[in-house]
């Protein structure tokens, strides 16, 4: 028992030693450095118009993401494509708290991933993603 006191001692106060480290290291490149006036802004992604109802969206998916919609934590987004100049942000209607959120997420994610070909189905004006294909032979 005196050794694991003794080994959690020691991890505790190498923690801590740790810490104050890389908090002066922090604070100094902080309080020494100047703004950055050469970042350049990633280029607009335009909310979607391209799949509305009735007519479906055939393209790629670029990246997916899980984040906030006004008052909504849950929200899948992903930014799709039918080539390189035409990327474009849609929401999916289901959120990813629920089993077919979860469902589209890693089907989107598994797009993003492998670059597969996506046919999507949208519906109302909001142009929310509500069907989603993937592979091949999706379109």
């Amino acid at each position: 028992m005196k050794l694991f006191n003794g080994i959690s001692c020691l991890f505790a106060c190498g923690i801590l030693v740790t810490c104050g480290i890389a908090e002066a290291i922090s604070y100094n490149q902080v309080g020494n450095s100047q703004p950055n006036n050469n970042y350049k802004h990633p280029p607009n992604i335009q909310f979607g118009k391209s799949c509305v109802q009735g007519k479906p969206y055939k393209g790629y998916i670029l990246s997916v993401a899980t984040g906030y919609d006004r008052e909504d934590p849950y929200r899948i987004g992903v930014s799709v494509a039918k080539d390189a100049k035409s990327n474009e942000f849609y929401w999916i209607k289901y959120t990813d708290n629920t089993l077919l959120g979860k469902a589209f997420l890693s089907n989107a994610l598994y797009a993003a991933s492998s670059g597969q070909k996506i046919y999507a189905q949208c519906e109302h004006t909001d142009n929310e993603i509500s069907t989603l294909w993937i592979g091949p032979d999706a379109w």
